[in-house]
């Protein structure tokens, strides 16, 4: 898995066989209370998710591209996400 974020700014935690797995507690201190997730934080999980997805099972043997998100137009959540 390699994600040029580190702690704490890296939110993806494993992945394998097209998921990735994120681990965040209510208390964090990106999701102070009983608040909603941000669109924005949700945004960049898929971004992370996404980078570690498509480096495929070949990784490591050989040195992974730069992967960048250029951006994200009309982001839609269809409900309210709570951690």
């Amino acid at each position: 898995m390699d994600l040029p974020h580190r702690f704490p700014f890296r939110w993806i935690d494993g992945a394998g066989k097209g998921t990735a797995r994120v681990l965040v507690s209510a208390d964090s201190t990106w999701l102070r209370g009983d608040a909603a997730v941000p669109a924005s934080f949700l945004a960049e999980l898929v971004a992370q998710a996404a980078a570690v997805l498509l480096e495929g099972p070949s990784a490591g043997t050989q040195p992974s591209p730069q992967r960048w998100l250029a951006g994200m137009d009309r982001l839609e959540l269809h409900r309210t996400v709570h951690a």
